[in-house]
C-alpha cells in the first residue's frame, strides 16, 4: 500500500532534479523513436540539464558547477545506478526510463515506452501510483514519498523522489528517480517486532523482580541507585520512580552508606560474585542484609556497575542470636546438673559396698543381688554423666583447626576397638581416605564411637566384617563404615543421632545412647552432615561428609 506523499526541502530534490533531467536528455537520444511530445521534451531536458547547474550555481560549490558540465557523463552514470529514473506525460505515458527501470519491472525499454503503470500493473497498484504523480504536479514542487510497487519480483518498496517538469511550451511532465528500500523495511519491521518482544521481556522481568521478597537493584560505585524493584524501593521508603537515580546516602546514615560503598568498591575491584551480611539503619530502622553483589558490565562506555540483590535477615539474627543463649544456657545447665549427680551417685555407691563388706552375713543371695544391681546401675548412671560432660564440652570447646590424618585417626581407633574385645573373630578393613582440615580430638571421637559401635553390634557374628574407607568429591570428602551386625529399621533411622535414643534394649546392648549423638555434634561443628543406612539383621553402614577447606 503507498504512503502519502509528503514534501520534503526544495534545495535536494531540486538539485536531483537538476540531475534526472540531464540523464534524460542523455537517455531520450537512446530511446526508440519518440512522439512528438516526447521530442519536445528530451530537446527541453537537454536545455534544462545546463540551466540547472547556472540557476544553482549560487547555492553549489564549485565541485557541483563541474559535475553539471559533464552531463553526459552524469547520464552515463544514472543510466548505470542502482535506482529507477523515468520521465512521464500528465497522462502517466513513460517517456523515458533507465536500465534499472528495465530490470525492475523485466520489461525491455520498448515495451514500457509510451505505456502507463496500469499496462503492467494490478488497477489498485496503479491508481496509487497515478494519484501521488498528480498529487506532484498539483503542487507544482519536489515530493519524496514511500511507494509499495509491483515489480517483477513481486511487490516492493521504493523511495522514490518525484519533480514536476515544463516543456517548452508550458507542457507539463513527471520525473522521478526511485530507489528499492524493502530490505530496509522489512529489518525496520524486524526491529519492531523485536522492540515489542523486549518491551514484553522487560515487563513480565520488572513484574517477576517485583514480586520477588527481596531488594533487587543495579549501584553504580558512586552510589547511584539506577534500576530497583518495589521491595527495594519499599525497604528506602519511597516508590522505583521517586528512588531511582538517587545516591543511597540519601536513604542511609554517612556511616553506613561510606561501609556499603567501600563494600562495593572492594567488589568491584576483586571482580567476582561476593555475600555479605551489611548492618544498615534504613526506613524501617536498624536491619541486617545478607546481600549477593556481582559486578556487571552493561555496555563498555557504561560506569562500573553492581548488581545487588539483598535480603532481610534481621530476625532470623534475633532468632540465631537467642537460639545461641538458649544452647549456652543448656549447656551450662547439662555441665551443671552431671557433676552435682556425681556426688550422690558416689553415696549411694559407697552404701552399698559397705553393705556387702560389713553386713554380708545378714544379707540372703537376693539381697546380695540386688546392691549388685545398684551398683552397676550407679556405674551406667556414672558413664551417662561423662558421655553427658563430654557432649556438653562438645559445645563449647574451641575449635582448632589444621590438617588431619583421617586414615590414621581410623586405625586408631579401630585398634582400641579390637583391643577391648580381644578374643572377637573380626575381619577388619580400613581402606585409603582423603585427609581432612579440622579438628583432630574432635574428629578422633567420630571414629572412636563408629568403630565402638560397629564392633558393639556386631557380637552375635561368629565372625564379623567390618569396613572403613572415605573419598573425595569436588566440593566434600566423604567417609564411611559399614558392619554386617544386626542392623536397624530404617523407618527409625532419624533417631540414631538424636541424644538418648536406642534402637537396642539396655538388656541386648550396653551403652547410654550418646555415642552416636557425640559424631553428629562435630561432624556438623566441622559444617558436614552424617547419615546412616540399615536393615535388620543386615548390618549398618554411617557415612559423614566434611567441606573441603584449603590450608
Amino acid at each position: 500500500m503507498a504512503t502519502h506523499p509528503k514534501p520534503r526541502p526544495f534545495g535536494a530534490a531540486y538539485a536531483a532534479a537538476g540531475l534526472g533531467l540531464a540523464a534524460v536528455a542523455y537517455l531520450a537520444a537512446r530511446q526508440p523513436p519518440l512522439p512528438r511530445a516526447g521530442r519536445a521534451l528530451a530537446t527541453a531536458a537537454a536545455a534544462a540539464a545546463l540551466l540547472f547547474p547556472v540557476l544553482d550555481l549560487r547555492r553549489r560549490r564549485r565541485g557541483a558547477e563541474e559535475l553539471a558540465a559533464s552531463g553526459a557523463t552524469l547520464a552515463e552514470v544514472l543510466e548505470n545506478v542502482r535506482a529507477a529514473v523515468f520521465i512521464k506525460d500528465a497522462g502517466g505515458r513513460l517517456l523515458v526510463v533507465n536500465r534499472e527501470y528495465e530490470k525492475i519491472f523485466g520489461r525491455a525499454r520498448a515495451g514500457l515506452l509510451g505505456r502507463t503503470n496500469a499496462d503492467f500493473m494490478s488497477p489498485e497498484a496503479a491508481r496509487a501510483l497515478m494519484e501521488h504523480d498528480a498529487e506532484v504536479l498539483r503542487r507544482g514542487e519536489p515530493v519524496e514519498l514511500e511507494e509499495r510497487v509491483e515489480t517483477a519480483d513481486g511487490p516492493r518498496t521504493f523511495l522514490a523522489l518525484k519533480f514536476p517538469v515544463r516543456g517548452p511550451a508550458g507542457t507539463a511532465f513527471l520525473g522521478g528517480v526511485a530507489t528499492d528500500i524493502s530490505a530496509l523495511k522489512d529489518r525496520e519491521a524486524r526491529l519492531a517486532e523485536l522492540n515489542q518482544e523486549l518491551a514484553a521481556a522487560r515487563t513480565l522481568l520488572q513484574t517477576v523482580l517485583d514480586a520477588v521478597p527481596a531488594s533487587v537493584y543495579l549501584i553504580g560505585l558512586d552510589g547511584t541507585l539506577l534500576f530497583l524493584n518495589q521491595e527495594c524501593a519499599r525497604t528506602l521508603g519511597g516508590t522505583p520512580e521517586s528512588v531511582r537515580g538517587r545516591p543511597i546516602g540519601d536513604f542511609f546514615s554517612a556511616r553506613d552508606a561510606a561501609a556499603v560503598l567501600a563494600t562495593n568498591r572492594a567488589i568491584h575491584e576483586g571482580g567476582r560474585r561476593v555475600e555479605v551480611e551489611e548492618p544498615v539503619v534504613s526506613a524501617d530502622g536498624p536491619r541486617v542484609y545478607l546481600s549477593c553483589k556481582t559486578p556487571i558490565s552493561l555496555r563498555p562506555a557504561d560506569p562500573p556497575t553492581l548488581c545487588g540483590v539483598s535480603t532481610d535477615i534481621t530476625a532470623r539474627k534475633e532468632s540465631e542470636r537467642k537460639l545461641a543463649d538458649a544452647n549456652r544456657e543448656l549447656e551450662a545447665f547439662t555441665y551443671s546438673v552431671s557433676h552435682d549427680l556425681r556426688a550422690p551417685l558416689r553415696a549411694i555407691d559407697g552404701f552399698a559396698r559397705l553393705l556387702v563388706q560389713e553386713h554380708a552375713a545378714g544379707l540372703d543371695e537376693e539381697g546380695r543381688r540386688m546392691l549388685a544391681r545398684v551398683s552397676a546401675n550407679v556405674e551406667r548412671m556414672g558413664a551417662l554423666i561423662d558421655d553427658l560432660l563430654a557432649f556438653s564440652r562438645l559445645g563449647r570447646q574451641e575449635l582448632r583447626e589444621s590438617a588431619v590424618d583421617m586414615g590414621a585417626l581410623a586405625r586408631r581407633a579401630a585398634a582400641d576397638a579390637a583391643a577391648g574385645e580381644p578374643d572377637r573373630r573380626v575381619r577388619l578393613r580400613v581402606g585409603a581416605m582423603p585427609a581432612a582440615r579440622g579438628d583432630a580430638a574432635m574428629l578422633s571421637v567420630v571414629w572412636t564411637n563408629l568403630f565402638s559401635n560397629a564392633y558393639k553390634y556386631t557380637r552375635p557374628r561368629a565372625e564379623a566384617v567390618i569396613e572403613a574407607g572415605g573419598d573425595e568429591g569436588p566440593d566434600a570428602l566423604s567417609y564411611w563404615i559399614r558392619d554386617d551386625g544386626v542392623g536397624f529399621d530404617p523407618r527409625f533411622a532419624g533417631k540414631l543421632f538424636a541424644v538418648f535414643q536406642r534402637l537396642h534394649g539396655a538388656d541386648e546392648f550396653e551403652g547410654t545412647g550418646v555415642g552416636l549423638a557425640l559424631v553428629r555434634r562435630v561432624v556438623e561443628r566441622h559444617g558436614g552432615s552424617v547419615e546412616a543406612e540399615g536393615a535388620p539383621g543386615r548390618g549398618a553402614e554411617f557415612r559423614f561428609r566434611l567441606p573441603r577447606r584449603r590450608p
